[in-house]
Order: C-alpha cells, then structure tokens, then sequence
C-alpha cells in the first residue's frame, strides 16, 4: 500500500486531497508549527519504512498493521472527528467572492480581578470586516450557536440583520461590530458565528424571496475571549514545552551490573545496625526474559494479550495462585522501572559533604515523591560528557527535604567543576518479599478462597448479643452495627473465613478495629495480635489509639529502616526501636515474641517471617485499609496465619484501591484488593443481609459528613444505607460563609471551562484558570468578615494530578497550614472545607473520545473519595461539558443545579435535560450531533 499524497511534514499530517492539503497550509496553526520549527523548539518528524501515518489517528502504523487498524473503533472515531474538522475548516472558507476577516475574532483576557457584581453588563467589542466581490453582497443574518439555543446564555452578540439588513456595494467593506460580556465568568469563552450572506446577480431586481436574484452563502468565524487572571497565567505558565514521550531525547542506556562500580558491603551494615538475624537469604527472582521483552518493547494491547497467556488466560484459582500474582509483580516492577528512567537528569551538579564521605545530590521533585527515594536506595552516577566514563553506584545515606546524601566506592574521586549523569534504580526489595511469601504459602487455603459457609449462625450471634460488656469507648454502645462487629471479631463468627469490617467514610471503623483489639487484649489472655495497613500513616494511627491500654513492653511498632525517624510522632517512637536516634531496628526473636501486640505496614510485616517467627504465633491478625493493598501485599500479613489464626480484614471497596503503574497489572487484576475480591462472593456480597453479623458487618453511621454533602455518595456508592449522625456543631459550623448560592445547602458547583496544560517530560495535567478560581475561594473564607470562622488547616484542596498539587501549592505558598493533595492522599482525611479542582477541559475530544478527555476523572472510587472528605462545606471547580460524560459526574453537576448550587458558566438547558435521562449516552449523542455539523457545514460550503 503506497503512502498517502499530500504529506504535511511539519504537522505531521498527510492528505488523500490536494485541496485539503492547500487549504490547511493556510492555516494558522500550520503557521504556527512553522514558527516553532524555526525557533529550533522541535524536531521535523519523520515516518519510518514499511510504516504508514493516519493522518485521522495522528499516528505512525506499521504496514502489516494498518488493516487491523482502519477496521478499529479507536479509528472510526478519529475518522469521525476529521470529517468534522475538515467540513468545519470548509465552513470558515470565503465563499461567492466574500471576504470575512479576521480568520477568528479574538477578544484577548479580560482581567478577572477588574469585574465585579457592578460591571456584570460591560461589553468589549471587536470588529469583522466583511468585502464584498465583483457582485454586491447584502448581510442577512448573523448568529451564534448559542444563540440558537438561550440568550441568556449567550457570551457575545452581534446586531441583529433580520430587522436591519446591511448592503455591500461591490468591492466595498462594512465593518461588522461584535460584542463580548464577560459577566464576571471565569474561564475560556468561545463561539461560532455564521453570517448568511445573500450574493447579488441582479440588483435591480433583486428579492429575498427569488433565489433566482442572489446565491446565499453562509461563512463562520470563531470568536474568543477570555476571563482570567495574566499574573496567575504568567506565573503558573508551563516551564518548558511539554515534549510526549515518543519525542523524548534519549537518554544514556543502562549499564550492565557488571560494569557498574558498586559500593562496599560494610556501607550497608555500616548505615543499617545489626537487627535480629534472618532465618534465611532474601532471594533474588528474575523476570522471565519473554516477560521482560514483552513489557519493555511491546504495545499495551499486545502485552496484555501475551500476560494474559502467562498466567492461564487471567483466571485466578487456587491452583495458579503464585504464579499469577508472582507474573503480574514483575510486569508491574518492570513498568515502574521503564517510568523511573524518566526521572534520569544529565547535567546534575552534587557537592561533598562536611564529614563522611557523603556528596550530596539535589533531586527537586523528591518532596512529590516524584521520584521515591529512601535510605537504603541505590543512585547510579557518572561523569557527563565521557562516553567511556564508568558508572559508579551511590548508595543512599540520608534523605533530607530535596537532598539526597549518597556514599561511594572509594575511587569515585571527581573534580570540583565536574558534572554528571544520573539513573534512578529500582529496590526490588518489596517484590522479591511478596514472591518469597506466594512461593512458600499458606497454611490454609480458606483465607483466600473461602469455602461456603453453611448452617445459620445468627441465633448464636444473638445470644453473644444478650452479653453486656464493659464498652472501651463509650460511643461504642450506641452504635449497634460497630457492637456486633466487635462480637463477630471477638468470637469468630467466620469461622476459618476472614471476617470483613466495612466501614464507609466517616462510619468509625478504626474506632471499631481498636475496640475489638482492647477486648481481645484485655479478656484474652493468650491473644497475640498483629496489626497492619498498607501505609505508615494508617499503623501509626493505630498504635496511637492503643497507647492508652498498652505499654511499650505490650505493643511494638515494628518501622522498615529505611523509614525516616524525623516522620515519626513522639508517642509512636516509644513503641519503637531506634539505634543513635537516626535509625529504626527491629529485637531480637524472643523479645518479638513477648509482645502482646506488633503494628507494622503489610510490607514491613514481612520481616517477622524473614527473622524466623514462626505460623500461627498470632492468635489474630488485622489488615485496615484492607482495600488500599494489592493482594500480594495483603499476602505477606496473612502467610504468618495458622490453621487456628483469626484474620480480619477491614476498609471500603469502593473507595481508591492500590496505585498500580502498570496497565497490564491493572488488567489484569493487580488493582483489585483481597478484600474488594472476597466481597464479590456471596458470603460477603452487599446484597446478603442474612450473612450480616457473620462473615461481615457494615458501618452505616456516618459521623463526619453534613446530610447535604453525604446524600448523594450515598445513593451512589452505599446503597442509601449510610445515616448523618455528625455532630450539628461539626457540621453545621460553615453554614454562615458568605460565599454560598443556597445557604441551607453547603456544596457549590464552579463551572469554569479553562484550558488545560502539560509541562516538560510530565504527563500530569494543569489548568490555571482553576487555580485562580480556588485561590478567590480560599482568600474569602479565610476573610474574617465573610462569616466562615475557618482557618488554613480546616481547609483541604485536592486534585487528580501532580501537576495540579505543584501548581496550586506555588499560587500559595504563604499559605503553608493548607493541604493541598491529590485524592489518593487524602484519603482517610477529613477537612471542614474541602475545595476539588477537576483539572480537565479538552473539549477537543469531546465527541471523538470521551474517556481520553476525561481521564482520572472517570474512576467512580476517586469521585466517592473527593466527596466524603468534607465535613461541613464542599466545592467542586470543573468543565461540565467535560464532566458530563461520566454517568456518576452527571448526577453531581444535577445535584448542584437542582439545589440552586451552582455558579459560573451556564450549563445548557439541553444538555441538562437529557443528562436526567439515565439511558442517556453522551458519547453517541455528541458523535451525531458531530455528524449533524459536518453536513451542516459541508451544506455550507457547497
């Protein structure tokens, strides 16, 4: 098959017309590429032999491949797209002899800080100079689509021809006035409007009504403006052009383990003190070599389809266990590598250390964990600008805010003014841990694929209810569902089966794992437990709520070493073992075994096997957080299990699962936690109220939410279950903000259609104009006047992207008592006043691909997140033509609307109807109504 035509190297397009081709080399984003090209900030693309380039796709194809391809939905709809963009660019054409200039009508930025609720009606205008041709021209109509749709919605306007035609003698101009009304909205404005203009052939008998006498012609303009902030968008701007991965430069290869030059032995045991000896040798398992080809050089699709094979067509069963999830580890460790080497820096400058022979290196995004770096991690290092230079491995001694102090081989002997190149490497550590566990398994398979449980044990049940226990925690006693889950822990309602506590935002489920834990301490003698979560923060909060029934020679924060001591509260570093106050350890065998109770993380939990403490030592071992780990991780815990070791796990399934880098992995299940899996069987389904009490037991008192903010993530996500029990004082304490629409309602939409932005090698998103919106939010509650009685660390901003975290953390930087994160860590958090910036606003894809636009944005487990974290006030800033998309973001942007809650740009009354529809799908309604333009359009033109 011969290559296409018409090819447009610069913009990396190629046409099947010659016209096409013509026509958009007159465009001014084809003279914009130009210019880049020439300023030297790009690189001309080429097409490799036996490839093909669809022009529809944007995308190089191999030959062999592109039947497959032009067959493929993924194509049908960039085709789609296309036609819709070429008819469009038809549609702006002069036609009849016509002339409309300029090519768009662009009204700049309108200074946000300048508008206000007294110039709500101030106008900007701009001009369109229409030319007639050798025949006169008269205009007869001008509208813009909105317009066709409400005027109260409409941004800009234009006279109105209908009643009042203008004649153009030929080879005249009539300067056409067009008006912008900012109305104090901000974001990006845009429309379209279509002037129908009647060409003349017979002027003295001419006659709207006799076609004869003229030929219409209709031809469009865009028109532009903008409401924002030119100090936020000059600030905020990107940093560098973002360059996509496949134009990256290329950084220096990897160097083989054997050329590396490595650090001694004795550094390690220098840094990290003799703990309790290990049982046995930490092995090392390597990647299969076809695994390690296939993730590294093959495209997603064809990955998961040679994995899939890997591990026995992804079914998980008893009899694939280990090999499943040891298959689906190493393709996740071999994704994280391949993204780690996007972080590789040429060019690096690293000063020595006072004492220690410590050189320290600057790594900027170490504060995003972007990337990770821990003590006990291994840098690569070489001297830049030699080919030939070795390698020498840096061996991490202390990390400090954005520095990280790195020790070497003794030859490593640079010069003052040297530079260098730098590889970040992997730890297999954590991996090589969870391999070690599947390989060796379980005691019982039971913990993992519960048999069904038969016979009722609701009358035992009932009777252990008729017990009157002394209650730890007084709220303990008011709330039935948190009693019985107590009693279903305390006497193993699940037999040989986990019990699961689910326990949905704000319902006191670590209340209820502590309560559980004082009992089982306190009345059982012989109970050993073993406390883990996936996270550091999750234990510590765990030991923290101990501490006032056990002592430090009862409980044990177990702590990696690799853990900075400085993370640590005081409290918790009691429980801790720590060598020259820098460096945590973990006792001897036997002192391990005298404690009544170890916290660790799921990974640290690893080490107890590691030192030899033996199966069924633990009477009972819990998982919190339980949906935040993979099962792999959720394995290392449960392989101390015995055959008469209880297990509870607790967290939420539909809240944010394990961050997981590989789409592979993710596919094929890696993202599904141990407890999300077990409570789709039907011992532990939603649905079996019979197995309530049994095998598990649902919180359904919610003590942090206002009702308002908690009623929809509860028809959403809980069934209706959920009740508001958070104390009126909590919930109620910003009902007098100033900046709320419906007072009796604490929850705001923000309708801001901005502009999204990338940056540099970071594939994050950014939008600024979203930035600004949330900065006016947080200036207004913290304004004393406004009613609010907040302060900085009552308010919580949260955002799907790193990109956005860097950003609104620069816009207000003096305001460091704000927490400002992503949704993933603020999970398990709770603010007064939670402030969500969505981020996207792609409308380009709006009709071609509703799932690129929307990204992050379309996981219902991150929306219920970002929701339930607010305890009293809840504003949400976004793109609803974006956020529509998605079914459960449409009942939000409904939710606020129907509440009187929104603010901003206009939602279509259209639109909105059809979003009430639940059969409704935007995706097919925006792929016609593209198809309905292109004719349109093309009727233009012809």
């Amino acid at each position: 098959m011969a290559n296409p035509e018409f090819p447009c190297a610069p913009c990396r397009r190629i046409f099947r017309i010659k016209q096409a081709h013509d026509d958009h080399c007159k465009t001014p984003s084809h003279r914009q590429t130009l210019d880049t090209l020439r300023s030297g900030s790009a690189a001309v693309p080429t097409i490799p032999p036996g490839s093909l380039f669809c022009d529809a796709c944007f995308t190089v194809v191999k030959e062999k491949e592109w039947p497959r391809h032009v067959s493929s939905p993924r194509h049908s709809k960039a085709v789609r797209f296309q036609k819709y963009q070429d008819a469009k660019r038809e549609a702006e054409g002069n036609k009849g002899g016509v002339e409309v200039s300029p090519e768009e009508v662009d009204f700049g930025l309108v200074e946000v800080e300048q508008l206000s609720e007294k110039s709500y009606g101030a106008q900007k205008v701009q001009e369109l100079t229409v030319k007639a041709g050798a025949e006169p021209c008269v205009i007869a109509r001008g509208l813009f689509t909105t317009g066709k749709k409400s005027a109260g919605q409409a941004r800009f306007t234009v006279q109105d021809f209908a009643s009042r035609s203008v004649y153009i003698a030929p080879g005249q101009s009539r300067k056409i006035p067009v008006h912008f009304l900012p109305r104090n909205v901000l974001g990006v404005h845009t429309d379209t409007l279509t002037l129908l203009i009647l060409v003349i052939h017979d002027s003295q008998n001419f006659d709207k009504a006799d076609i004869a006498t003229y030929t219409p012609v209709q031809i469009q303009r865009t028109v532009r403006g903008e409401v924002a902030s030119s100090a936020d968008r000059e600030a905020l701007a990107p940093t560098a052009p973002y360059i996509p991965k496949d134009e990256r430069i290329f950084r220096a290869p990897r160097p083989d383990d054997s050329e590396v030059v490595r650090v001694p032995k004795g550094v390690a045991k220098e840094e990290f003190p003799e703990n309790a000896p290990w049982a046995g040798k930490l092995p090392f398992y390597r990647p299969r070599p076809f695994l390690k080809e296939t993730i590294e050089n093959q495209p997603i699709g064809i990955q998961i389809k040679q994995v899939r094979r890997m591990v026995g067509g992804g079914v998980l069963s008893q009899h694939n266990y280990g090999e499943f999830w040891e298959t689906l580890l190493q393709a996740e460790q071999l994704q994280e590598d391949i993204d780690l080497r996007n972080h590789d820096v040429e060019g690096a400058t690293m000063r020595k250390g006072n004492v220690g022979g410590v050189w320290f290196l600057t790594v900027p995004g170490l504060i995003d964990r972007s990337p990770s770096v821990l003590k006990g991690d291994k840098i690569r290092i070489r001297i830049s600008g030699q080919s030939n230079a070795r390698w020498f491995e840096g061996f991490v001694s202390v990390v400090h805010g954005t520095d990280v102090g790195l020790r070497f081989h003794d030859s490593f002997k640079p010069t003052a003014s040297d530079t260098f190149d730098v590889q970040f490497t992997l730890s297999w550590v954590s991996i090589r841990r969870q391999i070690q566990a599947l390989r060796a398994g379980l005691a019982r398979s039971g913990l993992l694929f519960p048999k069904e449980l038969h016979g009722d044990r609701s009358n035992k049940l009932a009777s252990w209810q008729l017990l009157n226990p002394r209650w730890f925690s007084p709220s303990i006693e008011r709330n039935p569902e948190q009693r019985q889950a107590v009693l279903s822990i305390v006497y193993n309602t699940s037999g040989q089966a986990p019990f699961i506590l689910y326990g949905p935002p704000g319902t006191g489920k670590t209340v209820t794992i502590v309560e559980a834990c004082k009992h089982l301490v306190h009345y059982g003698h012989d109970s050993r437990l073993l406390l883990t979560a996936p996270s550091n923060a999750a234990a510590d909060l765990l030991v923290e709520r101990l501490s006032d029934l056990l002592k430090p020679d009862d409980m044990f924060r177990l702590n990696a070493p690799s853990r900075q001591t400085a993370e640590v509260s005081a409290k918790v570093k009691q429980y801790s073992r720590i060598k020259d106050g820098s460096t945590f350890m973990c006792p001897l065998l036997e002192e391990l075994k005298s404690f009544k109770v170890i916290v660790s993380t799921c990974t640290s939990a690893s080490i107890l096997a590691g030192v030899g403490l033996p199966k069924g030592h633990f009477s009972h071992i819990f998982v919190d957080e339980a949906g935040q780990a993979t099962e792999p991780q959720t394995f290392l815990p449960l392989s101390l299990a015995s055959d008469r070791t209880k297990v509870v796990l607790a967290g939420d399934p539909h809240q944010l699962g394990p961050v997981i880098h590989s789409h592979v992995s993710s596919n094929l299940g890696l993202q599904t936690s141990l407890l999300e899996r077990l409570m789709s069987l039907p011992d532990y389904v939603e649905s079996n109220h019979k197995a309530r009490g049994i095998t598990y037991v649902k919180l359904t008192k919610n003590y942090r939410n206002h009702p308002a903010i908690l009623k929809l993530p509860n028809q959403l996500f809980y069934g209706g279950e959920l009740e508001s029990c958070a104390p009126h004082g909590i919930a109620n304490s910003l009902q007098g903000w100033d900046g709320w629409m419906n007072t009796g309602f604490p929850v705001m939409f923000h309708a801001v259609e901005g502009t999204e932005m990338r940056e540099g090698k970071s594939p994050s998103w950014f939008n600024v104009d979203e930035v600004t919106a949330v900065k006016g939010y947080v200036n207004r509650l913290l304004n004393k006047r406004s009613g609010a009685r907040i302060t900085q660390s009552d308010i919580g901003i949260i955002t799907p992207y790193a990109s956005q975290v860097k950003k609104l953390r620069q816009a207000m930087y003096d305001k460091r008592e704000l927490t400002i994160d992503s949704v993933e860590k603020l999970q398990g958090g709770e603010r007064s006043m939670i402030i969500i910036s969505t981020v996207r606003s792609n409308e380009k894809y709006l009709a071609n691909d509703a799932r690129f636009s929307l990204g992050f944005l379309n996981n219902e487990k991150r929306l219920n997140v970002a929701l339930t974290r607010a305890r009293a006030g809840l504003i949400v800033i976004g793109n609803p033509k974006l956020l529509a998309l998605d079914r459960n973001w449409r009942k939000v942007l409904l939710w606020c609307w129907d509440n009187d809650a929104w603010v901003g740009a206009e939602w279509d009354a259209e639109e909105r109807e059809k979003c009430r529809n639940e059969a409704y799908d935007p995706a097919k309604d925006r792929a016609s109504e593209m198809d309905r333009l292109a004719a349109e359009f093309l009727g233009m033109s012809v």
